[in-house]
């Protein structure tokens, strides 16, 4: 049986990904960072490492330190969840073997497709077509649901409101359920029936403070009818569900509670948590630098077709992203457009010289990492382009271990 190793994770988290690795017969051992986190990894050495980080990953370097300089675990898959948005701090986790990184809030179908391909499994998603909005005004979640019910994002919820409800101590919360544009029937019995669950299932939302707004009679008379959900009300007239609102913020009319309460929720729910979004949900604008969990682009700017092949197959290995340029006036010119966390660079290459690219470069105050590999042997080819902001010189032909050894060692350094 395969095994997890979920570090300083919130509890529920924990459940969560417990229910759904236990699908594929996955078990979860979890761990605190320091001490506690590297002895669980060499006595049970896992077949995955996920770890769940806030800002200050110092407490993380110091656990994948350890880990990379351990013979037994140093190629373990590493996937990290965090909090934060520096870059370069980022991508100097790939010189510690960490494979992908996801910021919060975190798309959960790209996690799961990382973690799939970690451990060689395939994860089964709802393809339900599925939006779900959540937010929160004072003790009250707003949750609007419209197109279909998928399981997935249902169970998301479960999850979600018990992390948000701990997180902000909400001793009574209440919960107004809202079902847009969808005409329910039977054949959605088990879908309606999960949803009510994974809301009641939350042992500090009372049936009481429930309100399900459908214009479904299907939805109606199920609720009304199952011995489990008595007391949740259920209506399609919002001005029943708008009237307690009412005298809880005491505002004068109806338009006053929709404009300044239901539209306009007074916390940050998303901040640090798994998004019930997934990827899907986004269009490409939309979507951040690390959501697919990608950490280290790398450029190659080489001309020669063989070598530019060998460098990407190196780097793919250890899950990295690359673009290769055989003209140095097309990589030049792609650098006010793209992102690049580290540049292997040629000396030779027709249209520009490596010389003048990193000339070029430090005029535009470029300031990632550059590895020089080339068959240039000359001493003042080496020196000019150290001079000229490289940060490494190899010559080829050096084997796939040697330069990811030689990349990763550049990016430690920086730390």
């Amino acid at each position: 049986m395969k095994q997890v190793l979920l570090i300083d994770s919130t509890p529920a988290v924990l459940d969560f990904f417990k229910e759904k690795l236990s699908i594929q017969q996955i078990t979860i051992e979890s761990a605190k960072s320091g001490r506690d986190a590297y002895t669980k990894l060499i006595s049970i050495l896992p077949d995955l490492v996920l770890i769940d980080t806030p800002k200050d990953m110092t407490s993380v370097h110091e656990f994948l330190d350890k880990k990379i300089n351990d013979p037994n675990a140093h190629s373990i898959p590493t996937i990290i969840m965090g909090e934060s948005d520096d870059r370069l701090q980022i991508t100097q986790l790939s010189a510690y073997g960490v494979h992908k990184y996801f910021p919060k809030p975190i798309k959960v179908d790209q996690l799961f497709n990382a973690i799939g391909h970690a451990m060689h499994l395939n994860f089964s998603a709802d393809p339900t077509p599925c939006i779900m909005e959540m937010h929160l005004t004072d003790n009250i979640f707003f949750i609007e649901i419209a197109d279909g019910l998928n399981r997935d994002k249902i169970a998301l919820l479960k999850y979600k409101l018990s992390h948000i409800i701990n997180d902000y101590s909400l001793a009574k919360p209440k919960l107004v359920l809202m079902l847009s544009g969808m005409e329910l029937s039977f054949v959605d019995t088990s879908n309606i029936v999960y949803l009510m669950d994974n809301i009641l299932g939350n042992t500090h939302i009372k049936h009481e403070n429930v309100k399900v707004l459908s214009t479904s009679n299907f939805v109606a008379e199920l609720i009304k009818g199952h011995s489990e959900y008595e007391d949740v009300e259920v209506t399609n007239d919002i001005q029943t569900v708008l009237n307690p609102l009412i005298e809880h913020f005491a505002q004068t009319t109806p338009e006053d509670v929709i404009i300044e309460r239901l539209l306009t929720p007074n916390k940050t729910l998303t901040q640090r948590h798994i998004d019930i979004r997934f990827s899907t949900d986004y269009d490409g604008t939309a979507m951040g630098p690390y959501d697919n969990g990608s950490i280290l682009n790398v450029a190659i700017v080489d001309d020669d077709i063989i070598s530019q092949k060998i460098l990407e197959n190196t780097f793919k290995r250890v899950e990295a992203e690359t673009f290769t340029f055989a003209s140095g006036v097309e990589f030049i010119n792609s650098v006010a457009s793209h992102h690049y966390d580290f540049v292997i660079l040629d000396i030779f290459i027709p249209d520009m010289n490596g010389l003048d690219i990193l000339h070029n470069l430090q005029h535009q105050n470029f300031e990632r990492p550059i590895l020089v590999y080339s068959q240039a042997t000359n001493k003042n080819f080496v020196i000019q382009a150290l001079s000229l902001g490289a940060k490494n010189y190899l010559v080829k032909p050096q084997k796939p271990d040697v330069i990811l050894r030689t990349v990763f060692e550049t990016l430690r350094s920086q730390l």
